[in-house]
């Protein structure tokens, strides 16, 4: 099978090969019939949304360790 890529605005994309369960594709179906919007964009903005709030939670989770980082300096500096 031929790789394919290309630019869509400044992105480069690659085209992949997905399964989902019929209930899946159901309701992508009906989305697509809802909004107009093909099948792929519906699951390439999900993918988006997923990625956008899992980079959101792993930088909070380096915050709050600085914030903890801090929160151990300011207690050790009191004691002194």
């Amino acid at each position: 099978m031929k790789k394919v890529s290309f630019e869509v605005g400044e992105q480069k994309t690659k085209a992949i090969s997905l399964r989902v369960s019929l209930k899946m594709n159901d309701w992508l179906v009906d989305e697509n019939r809802k909004t107009g919007l093909p099948k792929n964009t519906i699951i390439q903005m999900a993918l988006e949304n997923y990625y956008m709030q899992k980079t959101a939670i792993d930088s909070m989770e380096g915050v709050s360790k600085q914030l903890n980082d801090i929160k151990q300096m300011m207690e050790k500096q009191s004691k002194e």
